[in-house]
């Protein structure tokens, strides 16, 4: 079961880029919509939690 958590773990740190790609750096925190996150916001609560999970 580790070992699938990991796997799954280690392929989204490798999709993640891809989310920034062709993304203007002024755009990286602006929100699509009211209540909406931007995607540095989705990639920071990501991060995070992954980390309070590998710990």
């Amino acid at each position: 079961m580790t070992e699938a958590y990991l796997e799954v773990l280690d392929l989204g740190y490798f999709e993640a880029p891809f989310a920034f790609e062709g993304l203007a750096d002024e755009n990286v925190w602006k929100r699509p919509a009211p209540g909406l996150l931007s995607v540095g916001e989705l990639a920071g609560h990501i991060a995070y939690l992954s980390s309070l999970i590998t710990l």
